[in-house]
């Protein structure tokens, strides 16, 4: 995707979210030079993946499969100091397109899934076998 195209897909999950009356963490909102000035702040961030994530999960396809992830709180399976192995992520998809998130699990980690916005939501679970597939 071309830088473009990422910035106007956050512009539209920003827009999204304020017409849900959802309210984001104010790194959120950063400026390309606030996210400069952050120092020590930004390994914290990094470390643990918060923040902004536009995805087309490989697919080439971000119209159809993909999404605008906002990682809120995130933990470290192998580092207890970053907190638990539990992700809080909103997840903005394109209803226009029918936009569709591909398969996935966690070995490890616990995940809530709510439903803020008011759309469909669809979800196919399997249980797992003991080795963790």
């Amino acid at each position: 995707m071309k830088r473009s195209q990422i910035n106007q897909a956050i512009q539209d999950a920003l827009h999204i979210l304020e017409n849900n009356s959802i309210r984001l963490p104010s790194y959120a909102y950063w400026t390309p030079e606030q996210w400069k000035g952050c120092g020590e702040n930004l390994y914290n961030l990094q470390k643990i993946m918060l923040g902004w994530d536009v995805t087309d999960f490989g697919s080439r396809n971000f119209d159809r499969i993909g999404g605008v992830l906002f990682t809120i709180r995130n933990g470290c399976p192998n580092d207890d100091s970053v907190g638990t192995p539990y992700a809080e992520k909103l997840i903005i998809l394109r209803h226009k397109t029918r936009q569709t998130l591909p398969m996935h699990f966690h070995r490890i980690k616990t995940e809530d899934i709510i439903n803020r916005g008011g759309g469909t939501l669809v979800m196919q679970l399997y249980a797992s076998t003991e080795r963790g597939a």
